[in-house]
């Protein structure tokens, strides 16, 4: 509904319900199986859904237009939320009776759960787009929340944002060469709050294993609470099939508030020689924090965790972009160039209290794409340390192989027309940044690598096959002494350890090497880097005349 209240002024009001109702059922006959139902003798399962929610909103709007090309444009007004789901599953332990398939037939006591939920979210907001004419645009938004989810006496919190554009060659003499110049800058503060995008079956793997072995991740549309505040019991049946229940081994923190983040973008538009060529820059800066996360309680207190909120972290990149018309033919040869490069990394700003480190790696100040997986002892020298049998040693701490995000992307498209025939080349990569290569891991691992019987792997290999060790690694081997390690895995008695070369007293059957070898990730990390030609597009165009002359249009 739409009412006039003045010239200018307009108020709104609507409402919309959304709902869906899901039924499922399987039936599983005699006879098939699956892990864990050996026995098979058939089950039958139901799963029903049902979502119910409402969004109504009443809102004010205000326009006008001023002298000079000044505008304004505001929004005002309120909004609520609410938000109703049920789901219950239910399914048989084994069949009684071949091919009967209801609850009441199940050998085994019936075994079901149910899952509700409900939300409420009640809103107040703004936007307000401002325009000085050819000077500059301003657009600010803002809104407050009142969320169930949270805490009742944490549950309203407000999140804004501002941006504003001018182009400074409508109003500003430049020189000949620049034809445009374009300035802006933007800031916003987003919220999170105890909601997830999914929600599985009501079945919990808590209540014992699921009887079909199958089905239960089924996810449908939720966008509901994720009741991360909620500390309660947890239903089980340890012994004989009979109930019992648990208390939840973790704390919520009373004075809990919504995760956020907090982005900053600023932006410079050029354009050259009659907008020929164009550079577009961009550097954005994103705060993420303080989220919420689960801080790791000593075991004396009775509990695991603490939710609560703390972790910062912050995320700066910038983006080029170049475009251009590299050749214009008079007889109809045009060659157009889109370069863009990006580069962007994320840093640990803040743990929380007097924390020092995050996941036993991180400490502030660190990229949060470090790598840190199983990896080789090794000598001062970096020389791999092998053990009396030949097999290399492993370190019990987990060590920083590398950065997983690249050092920056780049994309590259040409566009060629010539009168009626047009031919797309487009090129992207990235360079920098490792991954693992698990087929690698995997293939070796397995005998299936094709190094395994190639050169000096293939001719070890066959000494295995006829039961011969023959197989030397490469590093050392330590000949006295036992490794010691501190807490980041660094070995701290070089002094007192004895190393010597490998040699044939230290010989191993290849598929044992392999083994611990390939193991590792440290063995099977490779570079992420490529360049790719993504696409080529080749056509022709058909003249318009011809077409209207063919069809008579």
């Amino acid at each position: 509904m739409k009412f006039d209240l003045l010239k200018n002024l307009e108020l709104q009001a609507r409402t919309q319900v959304t709902g869906y109702e899901l039924f499922r059922n399987e039936k599983m006959p005699y006879s098939a199986t699956t892990y864990g139902r050996e026995q098979a003798k058939g089950d039958y399962r139901e799963d029903r859904r049902s979502l119910l929610e409402n969004n109504t909103d009443v809102l004010l709007n205000y326009n006008k237009t001023f002298a000079h090309d000044i505008s304004l444009r505001a929004v005002g007004g309120f909004s609520g939320r609410f938000f109703r789901y049920n789901s219950n599953y239910a399914s048989t332990d084994y069949l009684s009776v071949p091919g009967v398939y209801t609850f009441d037939n199940s050998l085994n006591p019936t075994r079901a759960n149910s899952f509700n939920s409900r939300m409420q979210v009640l809103s107040a907001l703004y936007s307000v787009d401002v325009n000085l004419g050819r000077y500059a645009t301003l657009s600010t938004t803002g809104r407050w929340d009142k969320n169930s989810t949270l805490p009742s006496d944490k549950n309203v919190y407000f999140y804004p944002s501002a941006g504003v554009s001018t182009v400074v060659s409508d109003y500003v003499r430049t020189p000949a060469a620049i034809s445009f110049v374009k300035l802006r800058a933007s800031y916003a503060n987003v919220k999170e709050a105890f909601t997830q995008q999914n929600v599985y079956t009501a079945f919990s793997p808590l209540n014992g294993s699921n009887p079909l072995g199958y089905g239960q991740t089924f996810a449908s549309p939720y966008e509901g609470p994720s009741y991360g505040t909620t500390v309660a019991y947890t239903i089980s049946r340890p012994y004989n099939n009979e109930a019992a229940a648990s208390y939840a081994n973790a704390l919520v923190d009373p004075n809990l508030k919504p995760s956020s983040r907090t982005s900053f973008e600023a932006g410079l538009d050029v354009r050259f020689l009659k907008n020929r060529i164009g550079l577009d820059v961009a550097y954005f800066s994103y705060l993420d924090g303080p989220r919420i996360f689960g801080l790791t309680l000593p075991e004396a207190t009775g509990y695991s965790s603490l939710t609560t909120n703390g972790i910062k972290s912050q995320k700066r990149g910038l983006e080029i972009a170049l475009t251009g018309t590299a050749l214009k033919s008079a007889r109809g040869l045009n060659w157009d160039v889109t370069l863009n490069w990006s580069t962007f990394q994320e840093y640990l700003k803040e743990i929380y209290g007097s924390q020092t480190r995050l996941n036993q790696f991180y400490k502030v100040g660190d990229r949060l794409d470090a790598y840190y997986g199983s990896a080789f002892a090794r000598t001062r020298e970096g020389q791999i340390i092998n053990d009396a049998n030949g097999r290399p040693v492993v370190n019990p701490v987990n060590q920083f192989l590398g950065y997983t995000n690249a050092d920056f992307a780049f994309g590259f498209i040409n566009k060629f027309n010539y009168r009626n025939f047009f031919l797309n080349v487009q090129v992207d990569g990235r360079v920098g940044g490792v991954i693992e290569d698990y087929i690698q891991k995997q293939t070796f691992r397995g005998g299936r690598h094709i190094e395994t019987v190639q050169g000096k792997m293939g001719e070890a290999r066959y000494q295995d096959y006829k039961g011969v060790a023959s197989w030397v690694g490469p590093g050392v081997v330590l000949t006295n002494g036992n490794i010691q390690y501190d807490v980041d895995g660094n070995i701290t008695n070089f002094e007192s350890l004895s190393f010597s070369p490998m040699s044939d007293a230290n010989k191993t059957y290849l598929q044992d090497w392999i083994s611990r070898y390939y193991n590792t990730n440290e063995a099977n990390m490779i570079s992420r880097s490529f360049v790719k030609l993504r696409e080529v597009t080749f056509g022709y165009q058909i003249p318009s005349q011809v077409l209207q002359g063919r069809l008579g249009l």
